[in-house]
């Protein structure tokens, strides 16, 4: 999974910055022209995922050495990164074989100071996959292509520790494609309610993991 697009808002020394990036990428200014920071943008969603979000901001000093001191505190502090994914899997329905290619991820969340930057809460926690969809056919024992079907997408917002998922998907897929063919996690009833543990982001939880195990077609 590599990061392609990066924006970030009111984190440490950063107003606004957003950036595309590619497969190797060199960082290079001035003193104090803000180098640290933006590796500290990667720290901290690293941090996010292995130790929490709590623990995570914790480690930064706080919220108030979080966000850039120069605005206002009631601004939130906002990260937002596409990347770009690689894998395969196969859906077998009686109408069809589906092959589905992941495409990429896009990940944005914000966090507000509180209690006069003693505190945080979450303002915002989405996650949005895309994905190409394929009819297959099998011939000689293999998987192979027959048909693009189209482009389609999932996404899951954190509402107050409440998950909440839809789907887009392209015409031409059997109606009983759901979220839980899509995604590991999932209750395989699309009705059944997902909670998140309090303060949590979904960059620590399962849900921003692998969604399926490879398969080749």
């Amino acid at each position: 999974m590599n990061i392609r697009e990066l924006r970030v808002s009111n984190f440490r020394s950063f107003k606004d910055l957003e950036i595309e990036l590619d497969n190797f990428n060199v960082l290079v200014g001035a003193n104090a022209s803000g180098k640290s920071n933006f590796v500290e943008i990667f720290k901290f969603l690293r941090d996010i995922a292995n130790h929490g979000l709590q623990n995570a901001v914790s480690m930064q000093g706080g919220i108030e050495y979080l966000r850039n001191v120069t605005m206002d505190s009631s601004r939130p502090v906002s990260l937002r990164v596409v990347c770009e994914e690689s894998g395969r899997f196969v859906i077998h329905r009686q109408e069809m074989i589906i092959g589905i290619r992941k495409k990429q991820l896009i990940y944005e969340f914000s966090i507000t100071a509180t209690d006069g930057n003693a505190g945080f809460e979450i303002g915002s926690d989405s996650l949005t996959r895309e994905y190409h969809f394929f009819e297959l056919e099998e011939q000689n024992g293999n998987l192979d292509e027959k048909e693009e079907i189209g482009t389609g997408e999932i996404s899951l917002s954190n509402i107050e520790g409440r998950l909440e998922y839809s789907l887009d998907l392209p015409e031409g897929l059997p109606p009983r494609i759901g979220v839980g063919d899509l995604l590991m996690f999932v209750p395989a009833k699309d009705t059944e309610e997902v909670k998140l543990p309090h303060g949590s982001l979904l960059l620590s939880s399962p849900f921003f993991g692998p969604s399926h195990t490879h398969a080749d077609f």
